[in-house]
């Protein structure tokens, strides 16, 4: 694990969402427009994935009656964690039911939120290394509503050349780690990668809320479940492998040293 998010001693959540295609006729899902003009329906799954440990603390099924991202999470925020969200959850509603819950967040800032600056924090060799342009502490606008001390801190992204304003509560924590900590936000873009790309979950077959959820439960615990019986992060050779012990094409045991060839092979290529 890495020891710089360990010594923060918080479990360190990160929260998104992500879409999958439903038919049309489900119409408690959310409604878009396709490209050819058709109405199609999506429902969305919100992710609270616990990052060090990289297993969800908590998942759940949005339709069209849930509206966005952030509100959909309000109703299910965990106490004492720090919380790690793109800027869609930059909303003051959202960031104040976090408080509300004793925890902390790094968020990412929109172009168009206000910080006002009080004082500038020194920047250190690590910082600087990091990537790490500016530190400040201050204050949002008053629509917040009654006066709280966050910090900005502001990182390059070398890969899109452009700054990127992360909102904190962590007040004294290295502002290197900050950075750090949203860049570990990408963990839950991962799991969903393979959930749509290992699992093959990319359409959904039942057209009721409570169905939609069992299907996406099922397939999360059976990515964790090979996780565990494999040892390795999901993957499609190592869902294949499972698949050919379930019909009976392979023993565990075969498996089981298929898998580890491999991780030794894959060991040895990054090596």
């Amino acid at each position: 694990m890495d020891a710089d998010l360990q010594a923060l001693l918080k479990r360190i959540i990160a929260a998104d969402g992500s879409v999958f295609t439903v038919p049309a006729d489900v119409l408690w899902g959310i409604a878009l427009t396709r490209r050819d003009g058709q109405v199609g329906r999506q429902i969305r799954l919100n992710m609270q994935l616990d990052v060090l440990e990289f297993v969800p603390a908590d998942l759940s099924v949005s339709g069209r009656d849930e509206g966005n991202e952030a509100a959909a999470f309000i109703k299910r925020l965990l106490p004492g964690v720090l919380y790690v969200a793109d800027r869609n959850f930059m909303g003051f509603d959202f960031l104040r039911a976090v408080l509300a819950q004793g925890s902390d967040f790094v968020v990412r800032m929109k172009k168009d939120n206000v910080f006002y600056p009080q004082q500038e924090r020194v920047l250190t060799p690590e910082d600087r290394e990091a990537g790490v342009l500016r530190d400040h502490i201050g204050q949002l606008s008053a629509a917040f509503g009654a006066p709280r001390t966050f910090r900005e801190v502001v990182v390059w992204d070398p890969r899109n050349q452009k700054e990127v304003r992360l909102l904190t509560t962590l007040l004294e924590a290295p502002a290197a780690l900050i950075g750090k900590l949203y860049r570990h936000r990408w963990l839950v873009e991962l799991f969903f990668k393979w959930l749509k790309c290992t699992v093959k979950l990319r359409h959904l077959l039942s057209y009721n809320h409570n169905g939609i959820t069992l299907q996406l439960y099922v397939a999360v615990i059976m990515m964790l479940l090979s996780y565990l019986r494999t040892g390795q992060k999901p993957g499609v050779y190592a869902f294949n492998c499972l698949s050919w012990v379930a019909a009976g094409m392979m023993s565990p045991a075969a498996m089981e040293q298929v898998l580890a060839r491999r991780q030794r092979e894959g060991d040895l290529a990054k090596a």
